[in-house]
């Protein structure tokens, strides 16, 4: 038997999770950018891991952090296996892509035989929104957009720009008018990883006009694809936008966000269902 570890650290939400027989037997998350002793130390109760599949290629991250200025976090020389050596465990990394650790913890874990995938968030490696087709346990990806367009990182600038949380910012717009519809289309073609400086006097009106930017963004993408499924399904943290997940018609089936990709790391590295502990 061979027994998989799953690993998301670096970014936010960090997790691990134990994988023995394709059944997930332990998941938890650490609260933080990095796993905590008591979590690896938890994990360790089932044993040492044999294989670590971790949730992204760090690699290739670190290619985009020097392209958007992030050189603090680009130049950072901690890596996956360096963190893991912290706590003793020394054995082979398999890397997979971000947006398809979120595709397969959102696929490979349901009962679905079928099914389009929307992966939106911030940011992945280079990648910000992918559309994926599932078939059996076959994953392909049919579309892919990169930073700097971001849905993810537009929605974010523009509820730091109102004041409140992203949840809070979708809460408001079912109240008002998306009246600035027109000009707040304009920043999906800015790059607004710094936030937004010149968007002048801010109104009740914008929520709602944001919202239904990005909404109109997300139909739009996953559009040309829809007819090969019956069944569409989010992930990434775009997905925690409830009323987006509501008019599009689609489905959560696991924590959308980067809790889930430790997860969805060794579904992806093995192509298979993963049973158990979400």
């Amino acid at each position: 038997m061979v027994r998989y570890w799953g690993v998301n650290a670096f970014g936010h939400d960090a997790s691990l999770c134990v994988v023995e027989n394709d059944m997930v037997i332990f998941h938890k998350l650490s609260g933080g950018e990095f796993l905590t002793e008591g979590v690896v130390d938890d994990a360790l109760s089932f044993g040492k891991p044999d294989v670590i599949c971790y949730y992204e290629n760090p690699l290739l991250k670190r290619t985009r952090q020097l392209y958007s200025g992030e050189w603090n976090k680009a130049f950072n020389m901690l890596t996956p296996k360096l963190h893991m050596l912290e706590f003793g465990i020394n054995c082979p990394i398999k890397y997979v892509g971000h947006h398809h650790s979120h595709a397969a913890a959102s696929y490979l874990t349901s009962e679905l035989n079928d099914a389009i995938i929307l992966v939106a968030d911030a940011i992945g490696e280079w990648e910000t929104v992918t559309v994926w087709h599932a078939v059996g346990n076959n994953l392909t990806k049919l579309d892919s957009h990169r930073y700097p367009f971001s849905l993810g990182l537009f929605y974010t600038a523009f509820s730091k720009l109102y004041g409140v949380s992203e949840r809070e910012f979708m809460k408001l717009s079912v109240d008002e008018y998306p009246i600035h519809y027109v000009k707040a289309k304009k920043y999906l073609d800015i790059n607004l990883h710094k936030g937004i400086k010149d968007w002048g006097e801010v109104d009740k009106n914008l929520p709602a006009s944001v919202q239904k930017v990005f909404v109109d963004a997300l139909i739009d993408i996953v559009k040309p694809f829809k007819g090969m499924s019956n069944n569409l399904l989010m992930a990434g943290g775009c997905a925690f936008n409830e009323l987006a997940v509501k008019q599009l018609n689609a489905r959560v089936t696991i924590s959308p966000g980067d809790s889930s990709s430790s997860i969805g790391a060794v579904a992806a590295y093995l192509n298979k269902r993963l049973k158990g502990n979400k």
